[in-house]
């Protein structure tokens, strides 16, 4: 995306759009007044039939012809922009979103949206000509909302969308900038990537995410370190125990199951304590995004799972240790 395309003459935007098609490196190029996470206008308008008081907000986009394509938009009713069509300029495209919200699920094609002329003091009736598929412009924590495209020519384009060939990217970048200082007089080269720049909206949750990671593994490893020390602890309390039971005939594997098992159903018992809070907390934190997961159930028998595998790895050598010790050592302890 090249930002300040709005310094570009109509005539300047159809001639670099030309140019940069011809080479093979760039797909499509189109131009818009705003592309996905970096804002919308707003534009409140009625459904036929609307009092003055049912009014409805919806979001706009002011796109030319090949945007939909470009961005691989699905066109689900209806027809994309003609620039062949001078009509088309003063038409709507709209997404499912505004289609739910203006109530014309049935036949949504051909129907006028009315936009207040105040000059007038009435309603502009503007044509519904295509429906796309939902598509998010915003965060995902954000309901989709009701969406307009408009392809007038007039409107304000202030971005540059170019469609490079995922293999060559950096000599497509050179391209576009070869011909923007070319047609600009030396007005600077500003260029992102849309999908870098759209998923700078999700920065927040990826750091949580890794800071929850590294105090989870963090927490793995003290809870092991104290495991460690609780079985030393407990082995230390056992030493008779364990030696009267190996010379009544214990077997090793059986005596580890004997120092085993206390720990286990301790952890047996954290886990369940602490899986209401779990729950609670996950789902306080998924109700902050409109389209999210469930918070699975069997996350918490397999947490408990990995609890107990961990716990019989840490304890299992130290246990194996004193299970094999000579019985007489084992009695002479004190």
């Amino acid at each position: 995306m090249v930002d300040r395309a709005n310094s570009l003459e109509d005539e300047e935007r159809i001639s670099i759009k030309e140019k940069l098609k011809e080479y093979s490196g760039i797909e499509d190029v189109s131009f818009s007044g705003m592309v996905p996470g970096r804002g919308t206008n707003g534009w409140s308008m009625y459904r036929e039939g609307a009092n003055n008081e049912d009014i409805i907000n919806f979001r706009l986009m002011h796109v030319d012809e090949n945007f939909i394509d470009l961005l691989g938009l699905k066109i689900i009713d209806g027809r994309k922009f003609d620039k062949n069509r001078l009509s088309d300029s003063s038409v709507f495209i709209a997404n499912e979103a505004a289609i739910a919200a203006l109530g014309y699920a049935d036949n949504p094609v051909g129907r006028n949206i009315y936009k207040p002329d105040f000059n007038q003091n009435g309603r502009k009736a503007i044509e519904i000509i295509g429906v796309i598929e939902d598509f998010h412009f915003e965060s995902m924590r954000d309901k989709i909302l009701p969406m307009l495209l408009v392809s007038d020519p007039k409107l304000f384009k202030r971005y540059m969308l170019v469609k490079l060939q995922p293999d060559n990217v950096m000599d497509g970048v050179k391209m576009v900038k070869k011909y923007w200082s070319k047609m600009t007089d030396g007005e600077p080269f500003e260029y992102f990537f849309l999908d870098s720049d759209f998923n700078n909206l999700f920065k927040g949750e990826e750091r949580v995410a890794n800071i929850l990671s590294s105090f989870t593994i963090l927490a793995f490893f003290i809870a092991l370190l104290g495991l460690l020390g609780l079985v030393s602890f407990e082995m230390q309390q056992r030493v008779k125990e364990i030696g009267i039971r190996k010379v009544l005939g214990s077997s090793e594997f059986g005596l580890m199951v004997i120092l085993s098992r206390s720990l286990c159903l301790n952890v047996v018992i954290a886990n369940i304590a602490a899986w209401p809070l779990t729950y609670f907390v996950m789902q306080h934190w998924l109700s902050n995004f409109v389209y999210r997961i469930n918070f699975p159930w069997y996350y918490f028998p397999f947490a408990l799972l990995m609890s107990i595998i961990l716990t019989l790895v840490t304890v299992s050598g130290h246990s194996l240790k004193v299970a094999r010790a000579n019985p007489i050592e084992s009695l002479k302890y004190e």
